[in-house]
């Protein structure tokens, strides 16, 4: 088996194990079928993030559009794309979007710290040139491994969300995940040379912008509500 894939395997695997283990809103008759078009529309959408940011490239082989194996996979699209499934779903069956998210956003960052050395794998999600210690210290030598700072990176978000919920902490860890993300992604941006780019704007310093704004609006709303007097 191809390693790349395998890597992606095992998140997914972690992944879905945490959120079957831990489910307490979505029903259990429909939990196979929620998890199956959550995974599906999840790699839809990394694959879309990554084929319009290369989009020349996939213009002249569209074909490869389709080699997953390859590698090319956006973790934005991923959380964009699964995101708006499980809102759909939410709706039509009346349950708590932020409530079916706090199901698996606490190991979400595990598993995309795992995921990220796929990226080495594959030679890329690498930054600009530098002589520091851990440029030297993967292959090729002499560049930001950006792939590496998000992976670390990552990994401290899983351990503080981990103790958050151990501290009974009433933040949601949705909450948590987006603003840390957004802030871990943010930095990253300003070493990475291979994401998509409009012009000087890099859209994943946009996104993860709308992350840390959506998780203070989220903050807002719930204070709202605690301090709601009640009928």
């Amino acid at each position: 088996m191809h390693l790349y894939g395998l890597i992606i395997g095992v998140c997914l695997t972690i992944l879905i194990n945490y959120f079957y283990k831990h489910n307490s809103i979505i029903p259990t008759k429909q939990l196979d079928k929620f998890t199956f078009f959550l995974l599906f529309f999840a790699v839809i959408g990394a694959r879309l993030y990554h084929v319009f940011d290369y989009h020349q490239y996939y213009l002249q082989h569209p074909l490869q559009i389709f080699n997953l194996p390859a590698g090319g996979l956006g973790i934005f699209g991923a959380i964009l794309f699964g995101l708006s499934y499980i809102f759909i779903y939410s709706q039509h069956n009346h349950l708590n979007f932020i409530k079916i998210l706090d199901q698996f956003t606490p190991v979400l960052p595990l598993s995309q710290s795992i995921g990220r050395w796929a990226n080495l794998i594959n030679q890329e999600g690498w930054g600009s040139q530098t002589n520091s210690f851990l440029g030297q210290l993967f292959l090729p030598k002499g560049f930001h491994p950006t792939w590496f700072y998000e992976s670390i990176l990552n990994l401290f978000l899983f351990i503080y969300i981990y103790f958050q919920q151990k501290s009974k902490s009433k933040t949601s860890p949705t909450i948590i995940y987006l603003f840390n993300y957004g802030l871990i992604r943010f930095v990253v941006e300003f070493f990475r040379t291979d994401t998509w780019q409009i012009h000087s704007l890099k859209i994943g310093q946009l996104l993860s912008l709308l992350f840390i704004l959506t998780s203070l609006f989220l903050i807002k709303s719930s204070k709202k509500l605690k301090t709601k007097p009640q009928d």
